[in-house]
This record gives C-alpha cells, sequence and structure tokens, in this order.
C-alpha cells in the first residue's frame, strides 16, 4: 500500500468566513488572499498613532532576507506620516492571485488624507510575495503593479512598507 508523509493541516480564521488549508508544499489560494489582505491592511491603512505598532506585527510575518527592508521601508513611513500628521487607507475592490507561485494582487484606492482633509485618491495595484517554509507563510515582497500586470512580470515602483 502507497502511503504520502504530506501533512495537510485545516485552518479556520477567528471569525469563520472561509476556511483554508496548508500543506508541506502548497496553501489554500483563499490563505492567500487572507494573509494578503491582512498584511494589506498593516501596511496601508496607517494613522501616525498605529504604524509603529502595525510595522511590527508585520515584521512577525516577514521572510528573514526581507525583515531589514520591511523594517527600515516601515521606519520611514512611521517618520513621514507623523512629520505629515498623515493617514492612508486603501480599499481593495479586487483580487487576482497566484497559488502555485504564491503571490496576490490586490486592486483597490489608496486614499491620502492630511489631518482631516483627503488629499490624494489614487487606484493602486500591490502585488504581495509569498514564501512557505515549514508550512507557515512568511511575505517576501510588497510591490506597486498595475491593472495590466497584476502578478508582476512588469513591476512598477519600489518594494513598500
Amino acid at each position: 500500500a502507497f502511503r504520502s508523509s504530506n501533512v495537510r493541516t485545516v485552518i479556520v480564521p477567528p471569525t469563520v468566513s472561509k476556511s483554508f488549508w496548508v500543506d508541506d508544499a502548497a496553501v489554500a489560494p483563499e490563505y492567500l488572499e487572507q494573509m494578503a489582505l491582512f498584511l494589506a491592511q498593516l501596511v496601508y491603512n496607517v494613522t501616525p498613532a498605529n504604524a509603529d505598532y502595525n510595522t511590527r506585527i508585520l515584521l512577525n510575518h516577514a521572510a528573514p532576507a526581507f525583515y531589514g527592508a520591511l523594517r527600515q521601508q516601515g521606519e520611514a513611513t512611521v517618520k513621514r506620516l507623523r512629520a505629515d500628521n498623515a493617514t492612508t487607507l486603501f480599499g481593495v475592490r479586487a483580487v487576482t492571485h497566484d497559488a502555485s507561485a504564491l503571490r496576490v494582487a490586490l486592486h483597490g484606492v489608496l486614499s491620502t488624507y492630511i489631518n482631516d482633509k483627503r488629499v490624494a485618491e489614487h487606484a493602486k495595484v500591490y502585488l504581495f510575495t509569498f514564501s512557505l517554509s515549514g508550512g507557515r507563510l512568511y511575505v517576501t515582497s510588497i510591490v506597486e503593479t498595475s491593472d495590466a500586470d497584476p502578478l508582476g512580470a512588469r513591476r512598477v515602483g519600489e518594494p513598500r512598507a
């Protein structure tokens, strides 16, 4: 008889809207989507008051090779938000994913507020790339891309935190 050594774990999030699975070599597309949405909240829904905390939580999910760059970008974001008294909000309108490559693109609108006035609103697409190690998903990059190329064959801009 043939026996597989592959173990699949079923995970149920705190608010049960979807369940998903993780095994040694792959994750459910729903898990990728939920992780990208969670990380986008930490990166793009920031105020001067929560930026430090969000960066610390985000770093818990960073791949070791991405940790230093992500920390520097987070610190720069905190300084900029505090200096400008700025807030950013990202409203997701669509999701594109490639589960086999562990990539998720979030399409939405990024709004920037200074004090209580909206000063900018732009359509954006952010690509989150992950790695899988020991059944755990780590973010390896966060970059801006485009609606024409959401999964990032031709990237626009630098990694953003």
